[in-house]
């Protein structure tokens, strides 16, 4: 009885602290999204609040408005999302219309350290009217800024730093009813003047495969045999018999074009995927959803970023992935009116209205106000050529699906030195960033007009935003000297040449033909002579480059190299475009730079999933690289019998002789190298040799690089989760 009568008494002094009503409520409420909460707490959130289920937050603020009187204060501190997601529209809703924001500060990141950034504000119980203003300060240019204490003090005790007074109603104008208390008039009246963008064009999600690792691959990772490309219907990608198809998985900051990096395993229309499942419950892990608009092309963008939004054309023949939203069209002339809306500084004035956070999702995109005014030639033309030099940009890197041939040896003559050449490409990459600029500024001027927001939004573009890789102040950052930029422009020019050669040496390219030559599993020097029957430049025969500290080979990667550089340029230069190469650089010899920087530069270019593999010992006295998509089950041998053993067979008499001329300092070098190379055959390179280990293309990099151990070059990070 006495424990029962003490319960019975907790409860009531909670009942008691519960029960009153207060003229103020101030609080700094707990955080957590519905995604998070138990089954029992999801459910009572779903009876209780309805309409502030989203979070724990948005609950309390609920309560909070439930313990005062009519016309008493609550105040907080907490999270902005509900003030401009989806998810809290129907609390946004209520909010409004029962509550009075008095006054509302939009602080940024940086109160509480590296957050996600925080609000503060009071309301009154009472619902709002017409002629109630409430004042809102917003205390950062830039969101992703986070800022110390004492400068958010200092902003804030500024009381006309971004200062708004306006009437709560105004924020019923908006799709959603965001706190948009920024927006101006006009960029208020754009939503309510023009019909939403989905009600033309159709922004949907891609779909979620539920396990990205399984079913994503960079497109340079597997066998170009069985990717399939121009894919207008599932109907022709399952007829294709392919695995493999482009996909859309949003990327970098990029607009106009480009970004198609990944492909999907969509093999038998996607069946591995669709029927992705839990092994013990059978819960469908996937989500493939939108599928009748596979493969129709539109307009992608990435739907998280922590900067600016950035569009892109989508040509037919891509996969949507989640992350890679894509708005469809059956009209060119439409999609083409929503890209150039969408690009503009108009759109990024209304983005931030409706979704200032880090999701741009569909649903926020298919919001935006779409003016028919829109389909004009005047707007189509600079769209078009936005296009147009943005793809000539991305296809020029050797990453791109689509990539034919590298620029300088494009432009190579026999009379013309690489300096020349790289002159060109300066210019001509200079002339590209420029008509880039005037061609983005001409559609935020048209979008301006056309929706009468020219005095309310930027048009002129900032050169370091034109997003080509040819662009120094994009690629590089904004502010640097000009011989800053040339020198770093030179040295990555010349990393290309240099990664263009290798692909040459290997065959996957070829100096007399456009385009990939073997880029398949297995891929022969018989292939490649069928392609290309007497060949300028012939590529390596046994798909195995020796890289090592000296001369010791007739196939050495060196040169080979100079073999390239004789055959790409012509003999009238070679010096001094071999002086070129090694000097923009920043070697003192191409040999330093094949032996120490090359296969960095290579995984870095590839995104740690390399297509050359380098064999290395321990301490680097030994490498061979390797193409991917020539391995066989003989190469570990060759590795081993033709080149690790002959290495060192050649490395006895050397040390022999210097031995004999008494050199002891290079001798006990030259025994340290051979006690190195015999550890890594034995323990190494022989066991492995003797396994025939087989590689599949389409398990991708991260699984098949791994198989080889400590025979290859370690890669940092390889084996993560990404």
């Amino acid at each position: 009885r006495a424990d029962t009568i003490e319960w019975a008494r907790r409860a009531m002094r909670q009942a008691e602290y519960l029960a009153p009503r207060y003229s103020v409520v101030v609080a700094n409420p707990p955080y957590m999204g519905s995604g998070n909460m138990g089954a029992l707490l999801t459910e009572y959130a779903k009876l209780e609040y309805s309409n502030a289920k989203a979070d724990l937050m948005t609950m309390f603020m609920c309560r909070g408005h439930d313990l005062v009187r009519p016309n008493g204060y609550w105040a907080m501190i907490d999270l902005p999302s509900w003030m401009f997601l989806t998810t809290f529209s129907a609390f946004r809703r209520w909010l409004l219309r029962e509550c009075w924001m008095q006054s509302l500060v939009h602080l940024g990141r940086g109160v509480f350290g590296s957050d996600f950034g925080s609000v503060a504000f009071v309301c009154k119980r009472a619902a709002t009217d017409v002629g109630r203003v409430g004042v809102y300060r917003r205390l950062f240019e830039e969101h992703v800024d986070v800022r110390a204490n004492d400068k958010i003090q200092a902003l804030f005790l500024d009381s006309s730093y971004n200062r708004f007074e306006l009437a709560q109603t105004s924020f019923t104008q908006l799709p959603g009813e965001p706190i948009a208390y920024w927006l101006s008039e006009p960029l208020r009246k754009a939503f309510s003047s023009h019909p939403a963008l989905n009600l033309s064009v159709s922004p949907k999600q891609g779909i979620k495969t539920g396990n990205n690792e399984r079913f994503l691959r960079y497109w340079f990772e597997v066998g170009q045999d069985n990717l399939g490309r121009n894919i207008l219907s599932r109907e022709e990608a399952l007829a294709s018999g392919r695995r493999w198809f482009p996909c859309q998985k949003g990327g970098q900051y990029r607009r106009w074009y480009g970004n198609d990096e990944y492909v999907v395993n969509w093999h038998k229309d996607g069946d591995e995927i669709r029927n992705l499942r839990d092994e013990g419950s059978g819960k469908l892990l996937s989500r493939p959803q939108n599928l009748d608009w596979l493969f129709k092309g539109g307009v992608t963008w990435g739907t998280i970023s922590s900067g600016p939004s950035s569009f892109r054309v989508c040509p037919p023949g891509s996969v949507s992935e989640s992350k890679g939203a894509i708005a469809y069209s059956s009209h060119e002339r439409q999609t083409l009116a929503a890209l150039g809306l969408l690009n503009s500084s108009v759109s990024a004035a209304l983005l931030a209205a409706i979704s200032p956070t880090v999701d741009y999702g569909e649903g926020a995109v298919g919001k935006l106000p779409f003016s028919s005014d829109l389909f004009d030639s005047e707007l189509e033309d600079a769209v078009r050529r936005c296009i147009a030099i943005s793809k000539a940009d991305w296809l020029g890197s050797e990453t791109a699906l689509g990539f034919v041939r590298n620029e300088l040896v494009a432009r190579a003559e026999p009379t013309a030195p690489l300096t020349s050449l790289v002159e060109e490409v300066r210019q001509c990459s200079a002339r590209s960033s420029e008509l880039l600029e005037k061609a983005e500024t001409e559609v935020n001027r048209r979008v301006a007009v056309i929706y009468g927001l020219e005095d309310e939004v930027k048009i002129d573009v900032p050169p370091h935003r034109v997003s080509l890789t040819a662009n120094d102040a994009f690629r590089y950052g904004e502010g640097r000297a000009r011989n800053e930029y040339n020198a770093l422009a030179r040295a990555d020019l010349t990393k290309d040449l240099v990664s263009y050669a290798v692909g040459c040496m290997f065959g996957r390219y070829s100096l007399d033909e456009p385009g990939l030559i073997l880029a398949d599993q297995g891929s022969t020097l018989r292939d490649y002579l069928a392609k290309v029957p007497a060949p300028v430049f012939m590529p390596d025969a046994d798909n195995v480059i020796p890289i090592v500290d000296g001369d010791w080979f007739e196939d050495d990667i060196v040169e080979r190299f100079r073999q390239f550089l004789r055959a790409a340029f012509g003999e009238q230069h070679f010096e001094e475009n071999l002086r070129f190469v090694t000097d923009s650089l920043g070697v003192k010899s191409l040999r330093d730079y094949f032996v120490k920087s090359f296969y960095k530069d290579h995984v870095q270019r590839y995104k740690k999933r390399p297509i050359y593999w380098l064999f290395s010992s321990p301490n680097g006295s030994f490498n061979a690289l390797i193409y991917m998509h020539r391995y066989t089950q003989s190469t570990v041998p060759t590795v081993l019998n033709e080149y690790l053993r002959e290495f060192q067979g050649k490395l006895k008499p050397s040390l022999e002789h210097t031995e004999r001329s008494n050199n002891a300092k290079e001798a006990d070098r030259l025994r340290r190298v051979l006690v190195e190379l015999g550890e890594y055959e034995h323990d190494v390179l022989y066991p492995l040799a003797s396994q025939n280990l087989a590689i599949d293309l389409d398990d991708g990099v991260k699984t098949n690089y791994p198989k080889f151990g400590a025979a290859l070059k370690k890669i940092p990070g390889l084996e993560t989760t990404e």
